[in-house]
C-alpha cells in the first residue's frame, strides 16, 4: 500500500495485510523539487518506481515522466516545452510557477495551476458579488461577482483583492442596474467607502482562519489517506478552497456591516464619482444625501455648475 503526501509524493509503502514496513518501503524525504532520500542517500527504486507526486522515476535518465514531458528534478524544470504554451506561462519550462512545495503537476500541463487560480477567485467573487448587490441588487451581484473573481484571481494579497473587488462589483452593479433601467450607462456611479472598509477588515479578520483551514485539512488528507498510484493526486485543494471560502465569506459579512453602518450613522461615507447624466462630477456624501441626488438629480447638476468643481 502506497502512502503519500499533501503533493502526492509516496513516502512510504506497507504491506497490505500486517501493515508492516515493506522492503525498500522508505521512508522517503523529497527536498523542493523532488530529489529523494532514504536515510541520508539518494532513493532507491527497487521499491517503487512511483515517487515525487506520484509519478515514474526513471533511474537511468534522473528524470520523472510527466505524461506530456519529462521533469528534472536536479533542474527544478520540465526538460520539454509546455504544450500550451504562453497560455499558462512565459517560461515554457517552468515547474508549477516555482511553488512546487503547494502545487503539482501531474499532466505536464499545470492543470492544478489552473485550479488553484478557481480556487483564490472564490474570495474576490464573494466580495464583487456583495458590492454588486448593493449598488444593482441580484443582477447587479451577478455581474460584481464575475467581475470579483477576475480580481481575486488576479490580485495576490487576498486582503488587497477583497477591497478591489468590493469597489469593481458596486461599479459594475450600478452599471447594471443603469442598463435594466434605461439609464445612461455610467450615471450615478458610487463607493460606499465604509462597505469597501468593511470588506478589508472582514478579509484581514478571518485571515488566522483560512491559515488553518489550508494547513489542516489539506496536511489531513496527505498525511491519513494513503492511495493507489495512478489516481489524481492528493493536494491543498481541498483546504484552499474552505479556506477562500471563508475569507470571502468574512469580506462579505463585512461589506455588508459597513453598508449598514453607511445607513445607520449617515455619515459623508459614499464617494460619488458621476451624476446622474454619467458625467464626471465627484463628491463624498451621505445616504441621505446620495438618495435625494439620485430622486432629483438638478440638485447635483445645479451644485456642479455653480460651484464650477468639486473638492
Amino acid at each position: 500500500m502506497f502512502h503519500v503526501d499533501k503533493l502526492g509524493s509516496v513516502v512510504a509503502m506497507s504491506n497490505a495485510g500486517n501493515g508492516q514496513l515493506a522492503t525498500n518501503g522508505g521512508p522517503y524525504l523529497y527536498d523542493a523539487y523532488g530529489n529523494c532520500f532514504t536515510s541520508g542517500s539518494p532513493c532507491s527504486t527497487a521499491g517503487t518506481p512511483y515517487l515525487f507526486t506520484g509519478q515514474r522515476f526513471d533511474p537511468e535518465t534522473g528524470l520523472y515522466y510527466y505524461r506530456a514531458r519529462c521533469y528534472s528534478p536536479s533542474l527544478g524544470r520540465f526538460c520539454q516545452t509546455d504544450p500550451v504554451g504562453y497560455e499558462d506561462d512565459l517560461n515554457w519550462y517552468d515547474y508549477v510557477g516555482d511553488d512546487p512545495t503547494d502545487k503539482t503537476d501531474p499532466t505536464g500541463k499545470c492543470v492544478p495551476c489552473v485550479v488553484a487560480i478557481v480556487i483564490k477567485a472564490t474570495n474576490g467573487a464573494i466580495s464583487g458579488g456583495v458590492g454588486g448587490y448593493i449598488t444593482g441588487g441580484w443582477k447587479g451581484a451577478t455581474v460584481g461577482a464575475g467581475v470579483g473573481a477576475v480580481i481575486g484571481a488576479t490580485v495576490p494579497n487576498p486582503v488587497a483583492g477583497a477591497a478591489l473587488a468590493s469597489v469593481a462589483g458596486q461599479l459594475a452593479g450600478k452599471v447594471t442596474d443603469n442598463h435594466s433601467n434605461g439609464k445612461p450607462t455610467l450615471a450615478n456611479l458610487t463607493i460606499d467607502g465604509l462597505a469597501v472598509a468593511g470588506a478589508t477588515l472582514g478579509s484581514k479578520g478571518v485571515s488566522g482562519f483560512k491559515e488553518a483551514a489550508e494547513r489542516t485539512i489539506g496536511v489531513g488528507r496527505g498525511s491519513v489517506l494513503g492511495k493507489e498510484v495512478g489516481k489524481e493526486s492528493l493536494d491543498k485543494s481541498v483546504g484552499q478552497t474552505v479556506g477562500s471560502t471563508i475569507d470571502g465569506g468574512g469580506s462579505g459579512v463585512g461589506e455588508l456591516l459597513g453598508q449598514l453602518g453607511t445607513k445607520i450613522s449617515n455619515l459623508p461615507t459614499i464617494v460619488r464619482i458621476t451624476d446622474s447624466h454619467g458625467n464626471f462630477a465627484p463628491d463624498i456624501e451621505s445616504e441621505s444625501q446620495e438618495k435625494a441626488k439620485e430622486a432629483d438629480p438638478k440638485s447635483l447638476e445645479q451644485k456642479t455648475s455653480q460651484s464650477g468643481k468639486k473638492f
